[in-house]
């Protein structure tokens, strides 16, 4: 059973990602584009999951995040 926090992290990072390619787009590339995110990515995320209890929920969401900026 998938849990219901893990679908939300992901669909949190696709909007976060979805910002940095806009940003991308608009501004052109530049070095750590998207990882200057990531700490506010992990604030939000961590309302959604909560780490005691799903913690590999929560680390999977996050390298789904830093994979999705590696494609940039």
């Amino acid at each position: 059973m998938i849990n219901k926090g893990l679908v939300k992290g992901c669909k949190l990072a696709e909007k976060f990602h979805n910002k940095v390619v806009r940003e991308r787009d608009t501004k052109g590339y530049r070095e750590n584009l998207g990882y200057d995110l990531i700490q506010k990515f992990k604030e939000d995320l961590d309302k959604i999951i909560d780490q005691s209890e799903h913690y590999n929920d929560y680390c999977i969401c996050v390298n789904y995040y830093t994979n999705l900026c590696d494609k940039l």
